[in-house]
């Protein structure tokens, strides 16, 4: 059977298993709305720049779908890690007195220690994989700042385009909750999270 500790995070988890799909979707609702009202305003004002501008988006959502695999298993690693720890440590404090009488504290504490170092390296191994995909969907939102900022400028030497839509570009692509690039990382991270 698990260990007390191993339950406890277990039941941690489950909880946020349960609770979290449902705000991830309510959230990407919302998000959809906005980004596809977004998509149709920008194809209204020049289309040209609406796709160039909305098809490194798509980059993001493949980038994170592909990755998912690695998703899956540095969490599954670190959830694993996480719950040996707490196991130990629950099973080391139901059994101080055990512990003791042996004479295994210097044992124990090794055996402590070893299985934390498993935890922090698969934790660092998480943060690390996070933060790689977090600056490829961020190297992405530039790129599509990039696009926009020299098609803008054609189309705005030739007079087709006014500083104000290029504004409202911008703030569509790379700004705020309900910009597309945040919809297309979400739907990349709920994509990746079917990946088995």
């Amino acid at each position: 059977g698990q260990s007390p500790g191993e339950i406890i995070n277990r039941f941690e988890e489950d909880a946020d298993g349960v609770t979290d799909p449902i705000a991830f979707s309510m959230g990407m609702s919302g998000q959809a709305v906005s980004a596809i009202t977004a998509l149709g305003v920008m194809l209204r004002i020049n289309p040209l720049i609406a796709l160039c501008a909305f098809l490194p988006m798509t980059g993001i959502a493949m980038t994170t779908r592909w990755m998912g695999e690695g998703i899956q298993r540095c969490y599954r690693t670190e959830r694993e890690a996480a719950s040996r720890v707490s196991g130990f440590l629950g099973e080391l404090l139901g059994s101080v007195q055990t512990v003791k009488v042996a004479g295994t504290e210097v044992s124990a504490t090794r055996h402590f220690e070893a299985l934390s170092e498993i935890r922090r390296r698969a934790v660092l191994n998480n943060l690390i994989f996070s933060q790689v995909l977090n600056s490829a969907n961020t190297t992405t939102i530039n790129l599509a700042t990039g696009v926009l900022l020299l098609l803008a400028g054609h189309f705005m030497s030739i007079g087709a385009f006014t500083l104000g839509d290029f504004a409202l570009f911008v703030s569509y692509v790379a700004l705020g909750e309900a910009s597309i690039s945040r919809f297309a990382g979400g739907v990349g991270r709920l994509l990746a999270s079917f990946k088995k």
